[in-house]
């Protein structure tokens, strides 16, 4: 049985902060990041609506749009809650559906233009370093 010398103050596991790999400054850098996401991407509710749009944006951008049954293949979380998130991406007209003109039995995913801008600045507000 292994036993852990507590810190009065702190819950169990956390020790003082030169022996934790994660401190309160790298808290508040969560919270801070959080609170970007929900002001400037109010319409990803979920960590799978996050992926969803990421990997529909990542492949518009390399110039091989995503297929329905590729955003499944990648196995973000099981099928019918990547159909569930994807719908309501779509109807909220965040990401575009349409039929591949290479075969017409194959939906793409594209993000609507509106959602550019504001996962730039996403980007320059969090991963650029400035927000946190």
């Amino acid at each position: 049985m292994t036993h852990v010398a507590l810190t009065p103050g702190r819950p169990p596991g956390l020790h003082d902060e030169s022996t934790t790999a994660i401190g309160l400054q790298d808290f508040r850098a969560l919270k801070h990041r959080r609170a970007i996401e929900r002001e400037l991407l109010p319409f990803l509710r979920t960590a799978v609506d996050f992926d969803i749009v990421c990997e529909v944006g990542f492949h518009e951008l390399t110039l091989a749009p995503l297929t329905v049954k590729q955003l499944i293949l990648l196995d973000l979380a099981p099928q019918m809650t990547v159909f569930r998130r994807l719908n309501r991406l779509c109807n909220l007209g965040m990401v575009l559906r349409t039929r591949s003109l290479r075969d017409a039995r194959v939906h793409e995913l594209r993000l609507a233009a509106s959602v550019h801008p504001l996962l730039e600045r996403y980007a320059l507000s969090t991963l650029r370093g400035n927000g946190g």
